[in-house]
């Protein structure tokens, strides 16, 4: 009597398998015999590629200098996912020299929602167009403060290229993403003159940098 319990036991529990596995394929699930092989940093790499508009120059870093970098809170979801575009974008250019690492808790590095709740100065002083700001670092920490009341239909994204630029320790220039002045078509990519600083100031070649094209 408990050898035929056993056995039918057993059949239930086939059947129980069979059954949760029609349900799995049928939710959309997928059921394989290995697992999946981590990628490569070259893969990661190509992965964050923003468009066809940006440069392929293979990865040749020997070794990466990981920024560590705090959101932080008073960001909608749709900032924040503009914020996570713009890091993606600049890792991408970076090539594996540096990589920006959002982190949760304290870091040297953040970007922070503030506002402005003074009045505006006079017509004429450029405080009264501040968007952002990312001052030099202090007491070991760089915080780029974005003034969201002010932001109105402007892209994140973009302003956010020109101020993890600044974290990187580019000064403004004459034109590029890193232009003084909020522009959507000089800001809208990492352009070569921003990689060809950026590169001077980590003592590559340019070569080893990616950046947008057209």
């Amino acid at each position: 009597m408990s050898t035929v319990t056993g056995h039918v036991a057993k059949a239930r529990n086939v059947i129980g398998f069979a059954v949760w596995l029609a349900v799995l394929a049928f939710l959309g699930g997928c059921v394989r015999d290995e697992y999946p092989v981590a990628r490569s940093a070259v893969h990661e790499i190509d992965a964050l590629r923003p468009g066809s508009s940006y440069t392929t120059n293979g990865v040749a870093a020997l070794r990466t200098e990981v920024m560590p970098v705090r959101i932080g809170d008073g960001f909608t979801a749709y900032e924040r996912a503009r914020i996570l575009r713009a890091v993606n974008e600049w890792n991408y250019a970076l090539n594996g020299h540096v990589r920006f690492e959002i982190v949760s808790e304290n870091a040297p590095y953040e970007i922070v929602a503030s506002s402005l709740k003074a009045p505006n100065p006079p017509p004429g002083l450029r405080l009264r167009y501040l968007l952002a700001s990312t001052p030099p670092q202090l007491n070991g920490r760089t915080s780029s403060q974005v003034f969201v009341q002010r932001l109105g239909n402007r892209d994140l994204k973009a302003l956010m290229l020109h101020e993890l630029g600044h974290m990187l320790g580019l000064p403004h220039a004459r034109e590029g993403v890193m232009s003084a002045d909020y522009d959507l078509v000089e800001w809208r990519c990492i352009d070569k003159t921003t990689a060809a600083a950026l590169a001077a100031k980590l003592n590559l070649p340019v070569g080893q940098l990616n950046w947008c094209e057209g």
